[in-house]
């Protein structure tokens, strides 16, 4: 065995375990959107723009009732940068209404950055007083 081989074996096992702790924290992240009757943020997100009534007022409720645990995930929505996702995050706010107020401070912060300032300022005015 040359002295050469032995380099590359522990360069492809280290490019291995980059590989596979990127895909850990994938996972890790993506299954960290909360989630309400084990329905994921996003598909009550969906609901918020249904046409019936009734799977509106589901989304409305669900969101409520998750609360804070999903106003960081909105949050990361607007900071996005993603037209569709700051979108779906401003409904989102509105339809929680009074129940995201504390995710007030961190919106005001995105009123000054230039890509999150419009969809900042819609969730502050969906969100009320």
């Amino acid at each position: 065995m040359k002295p050469q081989d032995a380099d590359y074996k522990d360069r492809d096992f280290w490019i291995a375990m980059c590989l596979f702790s990127m895909v850990a924290l994938i996972l890790i992240v993506t299954c960290r959107e909360p989630t309400h009757h084990g329905m994921r943020l996003r598909f009550w997100l969906g609901y918020l723009t249904s046409e019936r009534p009734g799977r509106r007022e589901m989304a409305v409720s669900a969101l409520r009732q998750m609360g804070n645990v999903a106003l960081p995930h909105l949050l990361r929505m607007v900071e996005s940068g993603d037209t569709n996702l700051q979108a779906q995050a401003v409904l989102a706010f509105a339809a929680m209404d009074g129940h995201a107020r504390p995710a007030s401070p961190q919106l005001e912060q995105l009123l000054w950055k230039e890509p999150t300032s419009l969809p900042a300022a819609r969730a502050l005015a969906g969100i009320g007083r």
